[in-house]
């Protein structure tokens, strides 16, 4: 797709994205989607232990976790794993935000210094996203297993586990594919944020720059693309919801017929 050239610097503004895609990929691709599975096991933990410790400390921890911005996480991760052990004892643990990898990928080494240059963002990304997934799997899960039919179920000799994942999970699909889908589009768009902080040279900064330079086809180049990756998304969560969901593949039968 072209969107033409850049203001600012005078080139191709697909060139300038494509650049960038690999940092971005690098990133959001495991810092959006590991904090969903980490939520989602938390919650599923949570509900199975439902007003007990384990609950309270899964839900405590979670509300802490989206009420802290992710920038605030970046800073103590870098001040703790990776300032601290260098001062006080000589040890470079993780980098700080000094010199960030090149995409000229040549050998097992480059591979290494992305994966050690990104573990604190990584870790912070972790400790931020996840509490948000966790509570809003809880909310669901802990209303779901409510209902009469699980202690049908109950009845019927399945334990709490083989209640949750074989009766009250299916039945939560469409509301978590649907955020999901919301969601997935972030890991083009990133966080303007986090690569400050970071000087992670990614799509999202290269945003914020071409606000600031009121580079017009930048910014349209961004939101047009970030509008298609959500109306993309949600139609593919739209089809998953209609072939995994038996209600949803008899409400549009009827609807068809």
């Amino acid at each position: 797709m072209d969107f033409g050239y850049s203001l600012h610097s005078m080139r191709s503004v697909s060139l300038e994205i494509l650049m960038r895609l690999p940092y971005t990929l690098a990133l959001y691709v495991f810092a959006t989607i590991v904090p969903i599975f980490v939520g989602y096991y938390l919650a599923i933990a949570a509900v199975r232990f439902r007003g007990r410790v384990l609950d309270f400390l899964v839900t405590l921890s979670s509300i802490s976790s989206f009420s802290i911005p992710i920038w605030v996480f970046v800073l103590i991760v870098y001040y703790f794993l990776a300032y601290v052990p260098k001062v006080s004892w000589g040890i470079q643990l993780l980098p700080l935000p000094v010199r960030a990898p090149t995409t000229n990928i040549e050998s097992i080494s480059d591979i290494r210094y992305w994966i050690w240059y990104l573990s604190p963002l990584y870790i912070a990304s972790i400790l931020s996203l996840y509490g948000i997934w966790a509570y809003f799997f809880r909310s669901i899960l802990s209303s779901e297993i409510s209902e009469d039919y699980t202690f049908t179920a109950k009845a019927k000799g399945m334990s709490d586990w083989e209640v949750i994942r074989a009766e009250v999970v299916p039945n939560v699909r469409p509301p978590i594919l649907t955020k999901v889908a919301y969601t997935l589009p972030t890991i083009f768009g990133g966080s303007v944020a986090l690569e400050l902080v970071s000087s992670w040279p990614g799509i999202a900064f290269y945003a914020y720059q071409a606000i600031q330079n009121n580079d017009i086809p930048v910014m349209n180049a961004f939101f047009v693309t970030s509008t298609l990756l959500v109306a993309l998304s949600l139609y593919i969560s739209d089809l998953a919801i209609a072939i995994l969901d038996p209600r949803a593949r008899h409400g549009l039968s009827k609807h068809m017929a």
